[in-house]
């Protein structure tokens, strides 16, 4: 099988990424995968577990144009004491 197909000029050539000078950008690229699949597991959680515990209605409202600004205020705030840690002064300040 393996001579037949050699025979026939059906091989892959392999290049390595450290000759070809293209490691850095695989590296990148392998990096941005990772970091772009645990962004989206982390949305999918908060969307079907902790979401529904606290605001059932929520689900409706999250692709709507107030979903970025939510997902701002939860990693400004990701507990209650954030928020209690402002005092009056940090709250009046930024709104």
């Amino acid at each position: 099988m393996i001579l037949g197909m050699l025979k026939q000029d059906q091989v892959l050539h392999y290049h390595d990424p450290v000759v070809a000078g293209t490691n850095d950008l695989q590296d990148i690229s392998k990096t941005y995968m990772q970091v772009t699949k645990a962004r989206t597991r982390l949305q999918h959680s908060i969307l079907t577990h902790h979401l529904p515990l606290y605001w059932p209605e929520f689900g409706r409202f999250w692709h709507s144009s107030r979903a970025d600004w939510f997902a701002r205020f939860l990693l400004r705030f990701p507990v209650p004491e954030a928020v209690r840690q402002l005092g009056r002064a940090g709250r009046a300040s930024n709104s």
